[in-house]
């Protein structure tokens, strides 16, 4: 019996690490999607700035505008590709977590020393 509560026991906290260690990949992958997106805003922005200026017979200012929205835009497409190799990380690393919770909860889920509340969620 004492077993199965050091099973049970250490696998609670195993839970909680795994739920914590989950969260915050979820945040990091989520922070990975996003990133390149600003930079891709910004180029499109100075494109249309550099047009406006262009309208408004300054080509000098144009130019650099243009030059800034080029930049931005390929190096937001050189961010995406380096992230979505990360996001492809990421994934496979929260469904490691994920498995290995689940095993956790499957313990305490037969521990007959407790009912504990993960034992009847739907996830």
């Amino acid at each position: 019996m004492a077993e199965v509560e050091v099973d049970e026991t250490v696998s609670e906290l195993a839970v909680k690490q795994l739920s914590e260690e989950i969260a915050k990949l979820e945040v990091e992958l989520e922070g990975a999607r996003l990133r390149g997106k600003g930079l891709l805003l910004v180029g499109i922005i100075c494109l249309v700035i550099g047009l406006l200026f262009i309208l408004s017979d300054q080509l000098m200012v144009a130019i650099c505008f243009w030059t800034a929205g080029v930049v931005a835009i390929v190096a937001s497409r050189s961010i995406a590709s380096a992230n979505k190799r990360k996001h492809g990380y990421l994934s496979v690393r929260i469904e490691d977590k994920r498995s290995e919770l689940m095993r956790h909860l499957g313990v305490i889920c037969q521990s007959q020393t407790t009912v504990h509340p993960s034992c009847f969620s739907d996830e």
